[in-house]
């Protein structure tokens, strides 16, 4: 019902916007993303909306990212930069969205040096246990629960509080609840923007 609301919405702004709103959605693994994108990607109008995500592009092994870009750090800057500037070819949506594990500040940047006016940054956080039962139970990768993650989820939290992205709770596994959250976001967006 709310990405249904959604739809009739964009549809009655389709003749009003002229540049894409961007949505970049990160967060750890088990916070929900590819969940919530893929939920984005059959529900929304692709007349309207191009949902895209960072990991189709193949992550190579982290030796391979240190030959590469010197770091595993550089890599996720340099392909960040890269999809983006990808996305910015995209000109007949009104919304596009792009779900990864990727440090905000790298998409703001890219977006700075490729033009990009209109985006937001969303964060998906859920509690250290919520997002291991994700990984064992659900995703079958009990490798990904460990401190490495722990820290990158509280590296993402507090990077996106500095940027003044938006957080979205997932602990609770309320995913119309989020959706609201996202499709709140894009109206407000759409509607506040300068035409």
């Amino acid at each position: 019902m709310v990405l249904k609301q959604l739809n009739t919405f964009l549809q009655g702004q389709a003749a009003l916007v002229s540049t894409p709103l961007f949505i970049f959605i990160t967060g750890a693994s088990g916070a929900g993303k590819t969940h919530l994108a893929q939920t984005l990607e059959q529900e929304l109008d692709p007349q309207f909306v191009a949902v895209k995500f960072f990991d189709r592009i193949g992550v190579p092994p982290l030796e391979e990212m240190i030959k590469e870009h010197g770091s595993g750090e550089k890599w996720q800057e340099a392909m960040t930069h890269q999809w983006i500037q990808n996305l910015t070819t995209i000109l007949d949506k009104q919304v596009i969205i792009f779900e990864g594990q990727f440090n905000p500040q790298f998409a703001i940047d890219a977006c700075k040096i490729f033009g990009v006016h209109l985006y937001a940054i969303v964060l998906l956080h859920a509690d250290k246990k919520t997002r291991g039962h994700r990984l064992i139970e659900y995703r079958r990768q009990p490798e990904l629960v460990n401190e490495t993650m722990d820290n990158w989820a509280e590296f993402l939290k507090a990077k996106t509080e500095e940027v003044g992205g938006t957080i979205i709770n997932t602990s609770d596994s309320d995913t119309r609840a989020t959706l609201l959250k996202i499709a709140e976001l894009v109206q407000h967006a759409l509607t506040g923007r300068k035409r």
